[in-house]
């Protein structure tokens, strides 16, 4: 019998395979990015994978905070441990890779300050040219917004456990009014946390509500298929108008659509363990990191060897290459590197048996 979803429980199986998704979107999306022929016949769909992460990340911090004895310093203590160590590592060799191979690299730029400020998740204008705000690594760009997310969510969690989820999404929605209103001019970082992409982590909050009180349970199938079905449509529409309209309208609306209805599907009935799309989904942010090395090396192997990279065969090859390298580089990645590091941390900390944190962690991105 499924478990109550009135209460926190095992692994949810449907956010697994989200995950597991929203990794492979990520990866798909750097693929396509090598392709200057695709980029000019279509818009990338595959950056919707951030704005699903974010979604799911909104919901799985309130859903192992639901009824846990759990301090907010030891909250963030075990979201530091789940997302630091792997971070930083990556950091540390794609800056030796930077000092003894600098032609590998496009567009990066090291200096001290720039290093440092990205190690602290701290947004700032980098010293490329031209400049925006980006980490060393740029795909760390998500994780400043999830350990912001973090952090208030802690503080929220501080003031009154029981009205977490309101504290936070109020300082959220507020931070996005305030941007609108140009309030926050001028302030690298504070433009970066009002930009309305982080209303994708309200809507995963909403959803963690939703599902705890039982709502979602009570949508049936065929609806929650509806729901599944709208959103990726909706993001395949988002798409093509992602330079016109807010994000988490164009894809985080659609993503919270189709998280939605996983959770409605799995509220009130048991949903089938695919052990293949499960340890996709656990190495989710592995695969997030490493992915990029495989698919610098497909682009280095594929200019050597003088491969075409227009046409259909062309570019599902290409494409499909990268998809492989980056999961199976990510998985060794999680296997080898992520997981025993977990472990060893962990243990370090000695958490409290009631913090649950340790029930379904997702991947931050």
């Amino acid at each position: 019998m499924p478990q109550s979803p009135t209460k926190p429980h095992g692994v949810i199986v449907s956010l697994q395979y989200l995950r597991g998704l929203a990794a492979m979107m990520v990866v798909f999306s750097h693929g396509f990015d090598q392709l200057p022929w695709l980029k000019a016949l279509m818009p990338n769909v595959g950056l919707s994978g951030v704005d699903l992460f974010f979604v799911i990340s909104g919901f799985i911090m309130v859903f192992v905070t639901a009824g846990a004895e759990t301090s907010p310093g030891n909250f963030f203590r075990m979201r530091i441990v789940r997302i630091v160590p792997l971070y930083w590592l990556f950091n540390f060799v794609n800056a030796a890779l930077f000092i003894a191979f600098p032609q590998l690299f496009q567009t990066a730029v090291l200096t001290l300050k720039h290093f440092i400020l990205s190690l602290f998740f701290i947004p700032h204008l980098s010293p490329a040219v031209p400049p925006s705000i980006s980490p060393f690594i740029l795909l760390g760009w998500t994780l400043n917004y999830e350990m912001f997310f973090y952090a208030i969510f802690a503080l929220a969690m501080a003031v009154s456990l029981m009205r977490r989820v309101p504290l936070t999404i109020g300082v959220l929605v507020s931070m996005v009014a305030l941007g609108t209103l140009s309030v926050f001019d001028g302030s690298p970082a504070l433009e970066f946390y009002s930009n309305d992409i982080v209303l994708e982590f309200v809507f995963g909050m909403a959803l963690a509500q939703l599902f705890l009180n039982g709502t979602l349970a009570r949508v049936g199938v065929g609806p929650a298929w509806v729901a599944i079905g709208l959103g990726a449509i909706g993001v395949a529409v988002g798409a093509y108008h992602i330079t016109e309209m807010p994000r988490a309208l164009a894809f985080g609306l659609p993503a919270a659509l189709m998280v939605a209805g996983a959770l409605s599907i799995e509220a009130g009935r048991e949903v089938r363990r695919v052990q293949p799309f499960l340890i996709i989904g656990d190495a989710s942010y592995s695969i997030y990191l490493a992915h990029l090395f495989p698919i610098a090396l497909e682009r280095f192997a594929w200019a050597r060897l003088a491969l075409p990279t227009e046409g259909i065969l062309p570019v599902v090859s290409f494409v499909g290459v990268a998809l492989v390298g980056g999961a199976c580089a990510g998985i060794a990645c999680y296997l080898v590197v992520e997981r025993p590091m977990l472990k060893v941390m962990r243990g370090w900390i000695k958490a409290k048996p009631a913090a649950s944190l340790n029930r379904p962690v997702l991947a931050e991105n």
